[in-house]
Order: C-alpha cells, then sequence, then structure tokens
C-alpha cells in the first residue's frame, strides 16, 4: 500500500515512459515520418519498414529514459542518444553507409546529441540555473521544425540549398522568425510548469509525512486509495496500552531535555515493534502508547516483545512498563469537528485496556479474559480479579509468562 502513495507523488515507471515519449522521443521521429511521407507518397511509406523502425526506435528510447528516471538515476544523454543508435544499425544493416547521405538522419543525430546535453547539463546544474536550460531545451526541440522544413524545401528544389535563396522567401522567412521564437516562449510556460510541479512534488511529500506522523503509513496508504477508509465504523479490536511505571517522580528530577530525550526513545522503539506486528494504529498519549491490532495473536505477540525491547532503554533509568490488553468492539474512524479531526478508537473496549495497563505491576504483561481463553494455557500465569474504575464488577485477567531467552530464539 505505501508503494501506491509513493508512486501517486514520484509517478509510475508507466507514467514515467509514456511522458518520456509524448513530450520528447516521439518529436523528431513524428517530423521524419511526414517528410518521408511527403518525398515519397503515403501509400507506399507505410508499406517501408522505415516508419515501423523510427517509431520502435523512440518507443525503445522512452522505455529506457522513463526506466532510468524511475529508478532515480536519470542518463538522459545516454538515453537520448539509444533511439539514433538503434535506428542507425539497423538502416545500415540495409543500407549501408548510404544511410548518412541523407540529411534528415544526420539531422536525428544532431538534435538527439543536443538535447541530450542540455537535459544533462540540466539535472547537473544548480536550481537557479535550470531555467535557462529548460528554455534552450525547448528552443533545439522546437527548431526540429524548422530544420526538417528547410530538408524539405531543399530536397523539392536544390536551389533552397543556398541561405541568400532560402530567405528570398517570405514564407521561408516566416518560419525562420517565429518558430524559434515560439520554443522561447514555450520554454518559459514549460520552466514555469515544472517549477510548480516541483513544489507541488516537495509539498505533498512533507503533508505525506506529516500525516504518517497522525495516522501511521498503512492507514494513510489505505485513506489514499480508499478514502472510506476512514469513516467511522463498528470493529473488532484487540487493544494494547503501554504505561510507564516511575515517570512522574522521575521527570521532577530531571530537565525537560532529558525527559523528552528519554520519551522519544520509549515512543520510537514502541512504534518499531508494535508497526513489525503489523499494529493498525500506533497512538502516542503523554507517557504511554496506545495500540490496536486486527487480532488477539499479533496484539499478544507485539506485547510482549514490547515488554522485552524497552528492558534495555527504560531500565537505564530505573523506569519500568506495564502492559494491558483487552479485545472487543469499538468504534474507530474520523473524531471532531469541521476543520479539525483525528482517526481514534472510541468505546468500552479502549477504557477497559486502559483500566488493565493501570493495573499491571512493572513489566507485567495483563490480559483480560477475552484474551486468554483464545492462548495457550502454557503461556499464562495464574488469574485473578481485579477492581477498576468506572466498572461495577470485578474483571477477570491473567498475567502473561515472559518467554525466556532460549525460548525467544
Amino acid at each position: 500500500m505505501a508503494v501506491n502513495l509513493e508512486s501517486r507523488i514520484r509517478g509510475t515507471l508507466w507514467s514515467h515512459i509514456t511522458e518520456d515519449f509524448f513530450t520528447h522521443s516521439a518529436h523528431f521521429p513524428l517530423a521524419n515520418i511526414f517528410l518521408e511521407m511527403l518525398l515519397t507518397s503515403p501509400w507506399s511509406y507505410f508499406r517501408d519498414a522505415d516508419l515501423y523502425l523510427i517509431l520502435s526506435a523512440s518507443l525503445a528510447q522512452s522505455a529506457l529514459a522513463g526506466w532510468w528516471r524511475h529508478g532515480g538515476r536519470p542518463r538522459p544523454l545516454l538515453a537520448n542518444l539509444s533511439g539514433p543508435a538503434l535506428y542507425t544499425l539497423v538502416e545500415m544493416l540495409m543500407d549501408g553507409w548510404g544511410f548518412f547521405e541523407k540529411p534528415h538522419h544526420l539531422a536525428y543525430w544532431a538534435f538527439a546529441l543536443s538535447i541530450g546535453l542540455v537535459q544533462e547539463a540540466r539535472i547537473r546544474m544548480p536550481a537557479l540555473a535550470a531555467a535557462w536550460w529548460i528554455i534552450l531545451e525547448n528552443f533545439f526541440r522546437t527548431s526540429i521544425l524548422l530544420v526538417m522544413y528547410a530538408i524539405l524545401e531543399i530536397l523539392l528544389d536544390p536551389k533552397n540549398n543556398s541561405v541568400s535563396v532560402f530567405l528570398e522567401d517570405r514564407s521561408h522567412v516566416f518560419v525562420v522568425l517565429v518558430v524559434p521564437l515560439l520554443g522561447v516562449l514555450l520554454g518559459v510556460a514549460n520552466s514555469n510548469a515544472i517549477r510548480y510541479q516541483d513544489l507541488l512534488r516537495r509539498t505533498a511529500s512533507q503533508l505525506r509525512g506529516y500525516s504518517e506522523w497522525l495516522l501511521g503509513r498503512e492507514l494513510l496508504s489505505q485513506a489514499v486509495e480508499h478514502p472510506e477508509a476512514l469513516s467511522l465504523r463498528r470493529r473488532e479490536r484487540t487493544i494494547v496500552f503501554a504505561d510507564i511505571r516511575g515517570f512522574t517522580h522521575w521527570s521532577e528530577k530531571n530537565s525537560p531535555e532529558t525527559v523528552v530525550g528519554m520519551l522519544n526513545r520509549f515512543f520510537a522503539t514502541a512504534e518499531t515493534v508494535l508497526n513489525r506486528h503489523h499494529a493498525i494504529r500506533v497512538q502516542m498519549i503523554g507517557d504511554e502508547v496506545m495500540t490496536a491490532f486486527p487480532g488477539i495473536r499479533e496484539a499478544v505477540a507485539g506485547a510482549l516483545t514490547l515488554s522485552q525491547a524497552l528492558r534495555p532503554v527504560l531500565s537505564r533509568d530505573a523506569l519500568a512498563v506495564g502492559i494491558g490488553v483487552h479485545h472487543g468492539p469499538v468504534v474507530e474512524g474520523l473524531v471532531g469537528g469541521q476543520e479539525v479531526k483525528a482517526y481514534n478508537l472510541v468505546g468500552d473496549t479502549v477504557n477497559t485496556a486502559k483500566r488493565i495497563c493501570d493495573t499491571a505491576a512493572p513489566w507485567e504483561v495483563l490480559v483480560s479474559e477475552s484474551i486468554y481463553q483464545e492462548l495457550n494455557p502454557k503461556w499464562l500465569g495464574p488469574k485473578r480479579q481485579i477492581t477498576v474504575k468506572g466498572k461495577t464488577e470485578a474483571l477477570q485477567v491473567c498475567a502473561m509468562r515472559m518467554p525466556s531467552p532460549k525460548a525467544s530464539k
């Protein structure tokens, strides 16, 4: 699920390939196709292998460029040269060195090299200089039309081979003046669009980070793919509470910076352990952690592992943790007003898990009757009854037997 969210921001492999084809790799081949079609006839050209060869070369170039870009290692110069190289190789096998006698074939290499060098320089230049490279790239790109138009005019009438003769035609002058100017204007517009797109992607990445802090990676990914996943609904959940024992007294004797440092270590350890056991929601409240699991076995395994993992973290400050586990129905989803909402779990199941946690002794994992009935008795200690605030009847609970180091291995 997290991969889908990342793909929405960075783009998929397929989106990178198609983007390169339509915005870059297909430009010269398209101009070349119409040039050769006008020099022969549409019907005969469609039966010729050149059409399908140059399209295949441009598709291969797009695939290579998209693959490198998607992998985070763009190599625009090599990608740009791959299309002409493939096209030239196959054409020379059929026509030999006569391939280079055609000016539009040489133009293919010239534009591939020019645009490739500009794109290569763009990714290596500071951000402030990137706009000029984008403008230059678009200048070269629109110049494809100008050059191919000139080649067509020269091939149809060799007198146009002279620059002075070529410019005697006012339509030629019009194309020479307007096409490069359009390239510059498109470059400015493209530069602004790319800068805005980069800003949106950076903003999306920041918002994703903030949202993961509040919802967790898995829940956020589900919400992006299926927004209804955040709606309030009744579910069966196993709730685990872990609370630091002796925290209030210890914090009175230490600076706020020391307290925060210890809490960060506590929360970081808890987050790593609980997510490894497929927790749905990890919520940090004061000096305790509340976690929701989809089932009992994941929750118990997570609680036992958490107790062991926190020993070296808390023992250094003469602190301990008590853990309570309970299973039952909750209402889960976004809770709040119109502008501020939080994803939460509400119900007596949550309150009961909290009360059981409050009763647990240091380093004790205390589970309710709804939990221990589903477990192997060998993992259970003696049962006992506890009286907790807000409950008219005593609760039947049981302490988990902590596995020995040999058993855990």
